[in-house]
């Protein structure tokens, strides 16, 4: 979202920005060619896609072709601005940053045995969770460059989230939500039942 635009992508392949004081559509965004899974917004739109790329859009103009494109080895879920750099997660089981005006990539962080489905970052933007199939959620620091941290062993997840810069909160298709403190990596206790907190 940005001020009253909003930017959508779905399953049809199609990106949409959207004017929200009148509710109306403004371009539609057309080149991929798989489902998008995840949209950002910086200076430019960048989605992303089962197609194994992220592309970058105008937001101010409709396009014939993405101002650019990145690529993974298999689908791309999640995707997060953190300063000049856009970092994606992907079920090739890699994290990728990239340099948004090159589009050079600055670091590849494995080490996931499955595929990576979600990122999120903390408000201070010094640290990152990724959430994989494999069953753990990934912390990586940052001083420079990303560097891996705690691994909590979660069960397979589909979404972490910061609930501050020492609270984790991740969630799955088959258990239930965990609140996790990042000072020790223990859990601290869980939320729902289980099933119900494939998104957090």
């Amino acid at each position: 979202m940005n001020d009253l635009r909003l930017v959508s992508g779905a399953i049809d392949r199609t990106v949409v920005t959207w004017d929200l004081s009148t509710g109306t559509r403004e371009h539609t965004f057309t080149s991929h060619s798989d489902a998008i899974m995840s949209v950002a917004w910086g200076e430019r739109i960048w989605s992303v896609s089962e197609d194994c790329t992220a592309r970058a859009w105008n937001p101010t103009e409709q396009p014939s072709a993405p101002e650019r494109q990145l690529r993974h080895h298999d689908g791309v879920s999640d995707a997060i601005f953190c300063n000049d750099q856009l970092i994606t997660a992907s079920t090739d089981c890699t994290l990728r940053t990239w340099d948004v005006r090159s589009g050079a990539c600055a670091q590849v962080l494995g080490g996931a045995l499955g595929a990576i489905t979600a990122i999120d970052l903390s408000a201070n933007q010094r640290m990152m969770a990724a959430a994989s199939t494999d069953g753990f959620a990934r912390l990586y620091h940052h001083d420079g460059h990303w560097r891996p941290g705690l691994v909590l062993h979660t069960g397979a997840i589909t979404s972490a989230t910061f609930l501050s810069d020492h609270t984790l909160l991740t969630g799955g298709p088959d258990r239930p939500m965990q609140v996790w403190s990042l000072l020790d990596g223990c859990s601290l206790f869980a939320l729902g039942e289980e099933g119900v907190s494939d998104c957090v």
